[in-house]
């Protein structure tokens, strides 16, 4: 156990030093440690009903150019990137930036090539109809 000077353990100060190194490693815009400790996973809802499958992005501030969908089999990966505007200063961040992927087993197969993929307020849905899987691996364009 730690002791100060005067031989007594003082538990709030040791956890406000630990903080404070903490935050020189995770504050620095731009070191490998903020940057690892800002990567992203969008969350998903995967839904279906007996005529379709809908699966539910949440992707806030990701522009449709920047998504990528496609399928093969069951598989249904999203990737995309959020960045900062350019000429910005950042004061304070909280939402993570940078390259997402995300991978999801959908529940049955689905008919990829009738597949509707659309990214408004934020939101990525892609929605499938039940069928039989077309085998390979199909990109599915994202409209806003």
């Amino acid at each position: 156990m730690p002791r100060s000077v005067s031989g007594i353990w003082n538990p709030p100060k040791e956890l406000l030093a630990l903080r404070e190194r903490l935050a020189e490693v995770f504050d620095t815009e731009g070191s490998d440690a903020s940057r690892a400790a800002m990567q992203w996973t969008p969350p998903v809802d995967v839904t279906a009903d007996e005529e379709r499958v809908v699966a539910s992005f949440e992707l806030p501030g990701v522009r449709p150019p920047s998504v990528s969908v496609r399928i093969e089999d069951k598989l249904l990966t999203v990737r995309g990137e959020r960045s900062r505007r350019a000429g910005t200063q950042v004061h304070h961040i909280e939402r993570a930036m940078g390259a997402f992927e995300r991978t999801v087993t959908l529940p049955v197969e689905v008919r990829a090539s009738a597949a509707i993929a659309r990214l408004e307020r934020g939101v990525l849905t892609v929605v499938f109809p039940r069928g039989a899987a077309e085998a390979g691996v199909r990109a599915i364009a994202v409209a806003e």
